[in-house]
């Protein structure tokens, strides 16, 4: 495999390096070069622009390999003869690849395909061009070893394309079949290792697993429990047998997550009675060294939610006692024992076991800043205006890109403020020339204009990754990193090195430059879409900050594609009203066609419910018949509170970031210095004053 990626580079003709600019050189000069290149970029090749490109090598430009890049597929033969700079053997590959692919030479066009499918592409990419690098060799007779080396690699990206497979890589394929989405073979081959007296009950469970994924894939919900249900039974059968003793640690915590996401998916389908049974069926049995603290906990919500609060405290209370040490768990259930004495109006022993967010070291930096927030209510409850308002002060410079923060200010009746525009020619000399050590600045613009956007980004996760290695790192240098990463539109990278950042470093850079967290590209198809559905183009910006954090090809667990997380089906359902086709899963990929049906599927939502934001909002992550039914048995007068008392962790977060996001886009996108909060966000049919 080796032999055959490094073939390709022996077939480079001449090498141009990256030479710096001359003093002579000047901002005109550049821009004339960036000029020329970008209008022979958009020409068809010819002798002429053939020959344009081979003069713009000849200038004095440090990116000027460009020329040669672009300028092979113009001139049909390769302009460089040694390998390029890292960042750019991506683009090389791809010219060398359309080359190749003239000249139909398979010795030359099977390492470059193989070699592209190494790159960081699609995992569906990369099997087509290994597949046609297997047909190729094949077909030309090349070397047994050689044809074996790349089946090996096509079958380790998709194992689904082996004709023959024996018992252990089963399951391996099967996995695969379903993330193709092709369920009903993957079904098949599970159902073939469960029911196989070969196989080990380690893969038995794990193809009773993948059942189970697949039916909560495909939204059956009844057969979901249903392979639950006999997930349970199966792993009963196996406890209960002697050959399996040195297993049964193993099998008693399978049967444990199996009945709590049982317990869950029960309750979530609206058969609360039921999971209440299976929690008290297995409290009843006080297993020695079993912890049951997951068990009160689900059952003090449940109590919640009919409206027993003093069983639900008490359920609330055990879990706390159960909890064997300073786990997830343990914040969760001092947050719900919490928030249940606060709506039984018993503030003062909230704020109690509100404080222990503030003195543990376990609780994360949110749950500090809702136990805040909610102690702060409490004192306004309890008529404390002046505590109550130096907390909210406080939550607002702990917490200043965070909902709750941003509530905090809502309280004040603090505005947003935009930060003014920086002077980016104020850096000193010195400074400068520190940052020419750790990359080009310049360098950035330029390929910007030029529109080599896979390069820049290459170039980019070069430079940070090196950079991130020093010792001796400068926040002003990241905060230029940083812009880099945006200007090149790279902006999972943005956020990834953002939050690699000191939390103290990370907000004050933010607090100057909220444009990173909240950046707005795609604006001329949000801003039509906005415009097509009635629908503001801060909360597009919103929802696609929150569900792909504007990675284009975007795949979630649940098979939701693109910038904004559509399911195929629905899309399917939308395009056909709008007139726009969705013909591939893969299709969802394109902005052009995900944005407009996604903004549709919003308005929609926002109409179903009659404008009110918070369940419009929430319909985008959960079930129409889930968010019903929170608002008969959790309904609060006050809006915030029935964000407290969504019951999907997932939705509820999913709620609070999309408000957060709407907020700092609001001001953003406005022409206006401030902005306070938009308390459209919180208004509700119900007429009572929101909090």
């Amino acid at each position: 495999m080796r032999r055959l990626l490094g073939f390709s580079f022996l077939f480079l003709s001449f090498f141009l390096g990256c030479q710096t600019l001359s003093p002579s050189t000047s901002a005109s000069s550049v821009k004339e070069w960036i000029g020329e290149y970008r209008r022979l970029n958009q020409e068809s090749p010819s002798a002429e622009t053939c020959e344009g490109f081979k003069k713009l090598l000849q200038k004095d430009f440090e990116l000027r390999s460009f020329a040669a890049l672009r300028g092979s597929k113009h001139c049909g033969e390769l302009l460089l003869t040694e390998e390029p700079e890292p960042w750019m053997k991506e683009e090389w590959t791809q010219v060398q690849l359309e080359l190749a692919e003239k000249n139909k030479d398979p010795k030359i066009l099977v390492p470059l395909l193989l070699e592209k499918s190494l790159y960081n592409l699609r995992r569906e990419e990369k099997v087509q061009l290994v597949q046609r690098a297997l047909d190729l060799a094949q077909k030309n007779k090349f070397e047994k070893d050689e044809i074996q080396k790349i089946q090996d690699r096509l079958f380790l990206l998709a194992p689904r394309l082996q004709k023959n497979y024996d018992l252990k890589d089963s399951l391996k394929v099967a996995k695969d079949f379903r993330q193709a989405r092709e369920f009903p073979e993957a079904q098949k081959i599970n159902l073939k290792v469960l029911n196989s007296n070969k196989s080990s009950v380690h893969q038995q469970m794990a193809a009773f697993e993948e059942l189970i994924r697949i039916e909560k894939l495909l939204h059956h919900k009844e057969e979901h429990i249903k392979k639950l249900k006999l997930y349970d039974k199966f792993l009963d059968r196996r406890i209960s047998k002697k050959k399996f003793r040195k297993l049964k640690n193993l099998l008693v915590r399978k049967k444990k997550n199996n009945e709590i996401t049982l317990v869950r998916a029960l309750w979530t389908l609206g058969k609360r009675s039921e999971a209440e049974k299976i929690l008290h069926r297995r409290i009843k049995e006080k297993t020695k060294s079993f912890s049951y603290a997951t068990h009160y906990w689900l059952l003090g919500r449940i109590e919640e939610e009919k409206k027993n609060l003093d069983e639900s405290l008490k359920w609330l209370r055990l879990s706390i006692k159960e909890v064997q040490d300073s786990s997830e768990l343990e914040g969760q259930a001092r947050w719900f024992l919490a928030w249940n004495l606060y709506k039984a109006k018993n503030y003062e022993e909230a704020i109690d076991v509100l404080t222990w967010f503030e003195e543990s070291e376990s609780a994360e930096e949110f749950s500090k800043a809702r136990a805040l927030y909610w102690k702060s209510v409490s004192l306004q409850k309890l008529e404390k205006a002046d505590p109550a308002k130096k907390q909210f002060e406080r939550l607002v410079e702990i917490d200043p890109l965070g909902y709750y923060g941003l509530l905090a200010r809502r309280e004040l009746n603090l505005p947003l403020v935009k930060p003014q525009p920086q002077n980016q020619n104020s850096h000193s000399y010195f400074f400068r020339r520190k940052l020419r050590k750790v990359f080009q600045p310049d360098w950035v613009d330029w390929m910007t204009q030029m529109k080599e956007k896979e390069s820049l980004k290459n170039y980019m996760a070069e430079v940070t990754e090196t950079y991130a290695k020093q010792p001796d790192q400068d926040d002003e240098v990241w905060l230029v990193l940083l812009q880099s990463y945006a200007k090149a539109g790279e902006y999972l990278g943005l956020f990834q090195k953002l939050y690699d950042l000191s939390p103290e470093t990370r907000d004050r850079l933010l607090e100057i430059h909220p444009e990173l967290l909240f950046p707005t590209p795609y604006e001329n198809e949000i801003q039509a879409a906005a415009k097509s559905n009635g629908i503001e183009p801060e909360l597009i910006y919103s929802i696609i900050r929150q569900e792909s954090a504007f990675n284009e090809e975007a795949r979630s667990p649940a098979d939701a594609f693109g910038l904004m997380q559509l399911l195929p089906k629905v899309a399917r359902q939308i395009g056909k009203d709008i007139g726009i086709s969705v013909k591939h899963y893969t299709d969802l990929f394109d902005p052009k066609i995900n944005i407009p049906l996604g903004a549709r599927l919003i308005a929609q939502q926002r109409k179903r419910f009659k404008g009110e934001f918070i369940s419009s909002v929430a319909s985008y992550n959960a079930s129409d018949a889930a968010i019903r039914g929170w608002k008969e048995h959790r309904s609060r007068p006050i809006p915030t509170e029935f964000i407290e008392e969504i019951p999907y962790e997932e939705t509820k977060a999913y709620v609070r970031l999309i408000i957060r996001n709407f907020s700092f886009y609001h001001l953003l996108l406005s022409s206006q210095d401030e902005a306070l909060f938009p308390e459209t966000l919180l208004a509700s049919n119900d007429s009572s004053t929101a909090h």
